[in-house]
């Protein structure tokens, strides 16, 4: 688990609001194991929740895909692993009393790179070029939009 990215937009105005009001990479120090890469993104990413008061939270839920990447990644693990993440973040959010929506990505994104998914969201919204939005952070915002119903294709 090598990290996640974080989107927040605000409560009040969630459905017209397109910018959010602050993105984060959580990235565990590269010597833990996935177990305690999990509980450092937790640690991380608890405070936040707090102090965003964040109400409803969309998670990319992990998804198998049969192709060479997929049985790779499956062969090593990794499916597991991010559902265990996916896990405590269903667990937090319960302890807040906070909705958690999994979002599989075959449906938000489909096969979309990231470079991909970065290009689709500024078109979408050119302002977020401003932002310093990093690495994992643009897949959140495009989960973000996805949710909003905002990420479908445009046309060029």
């Amino acid at each position: 688990i090598r990290g996640t990215g974080i989107a927040i937009w605000p409560m009040e105005n969630w459905r017209t609001v397109t910018i959010p009001i602050a993105t984060y990479v959580i990235t565990p120090p590269s010597e833990e194991n996935w177990v305690e890469a999990s509980r450092s993104i937790w640690e991380t990413l608890d405070p936040i929740l707090t102090e965003h008061n964040v109400g409803k939270a969309y998670c990319e839920f992990p998804q198998y895909f049969a192709s060479a990447v997929g049985h790779a990644a499956t062969a090593k693990g990794e499916i597991y692993k991010l559902a265990y993440l996916v896990g405590i973040f269903s667990g937090m959010m319960h302890e807040r009393a906070t909705i958690l929506e999994p979002v599989l990505v075959n449906v938000w994104k489909g096969q979309l790179s990231k470079d991909a998914v970065i290009t689709r969201l500024l078109r979408r919204e050119p302002k977020l070029a401003d932002l310093g939005i990093k690495t994992h952070a643009w897949d959140a915002v495009g989960i973000g939009f996805y949710a909003k119903g905002m990420f479908g294709s445009l046309k060029k």
